[in-house]
């Protein structure tokens, strides 16, 4: 047991928070809570090589269709995967992508591709909001997000 002379309230508070992070449901912020700025050139040269392919073709959502779609019969696109990202009423293909790219992405993925202008962090939200992405660990990733980029 901790004396009071010991007890560290912030150190407690910190260990308390990510915790409950970490065991608490995950609700997707609203789009309106993240940026609809797609990322700066300054962005894309500290993240990107110069020659990186970007929009419609970005580099980083080629590569995890590469690997995370490899038993498709018909293997998405990185143009697919964009138009996906901005359909209003996807379709069902579309919404497999979406959910594809919210469940197997990978941290750095989800950077690069916002840095490659593949999206914004507003449309890949409102995107997952469309598809009712539900991955709790991924989505408070997300929810960090919010209004910092």
């Amino acid at each position: 047991m901790r004396t009071p002379a010991t007890f560290d309230i912030a150190a407690e508070t910190a260990r308390r928070r990510l915790e409950n992070d970490e065991w608490a449901p995950a609700t997707l912020l609203p789009t309106e809570a993240f940026s609809d700025q797609p990322a700066s050139e300054t962005a894309f040269r500290r993240l990107c090589a110069p020659d990186t392919a970007r929009g419609r073709d970005a580099w980083a959502v080629h590569r995890r269709i590469m690997s995370s779609c490899a038993g498709w019969r018909e293997r998405p696109t990185a143009a697919e995967f964009y138009d996906a990202i901005r359909a209003n009423e996807p379709t069902d293909r579309q919404r497999a992508i979406i959910r594809m790219w919210g469940a197997e992405a990978t941290l750095e993925d989800l950077i690069e591709a916002w840095a490659q202008r593949a999206y914004t962090f507003r449309q890949l939200v409102r995107a997952l909001h469309r598809v009712g992405f539900n991955r709790g660990s991924r989505i408070r990733t997300i929810n960090r997000w919010a209004r910092r980029f």
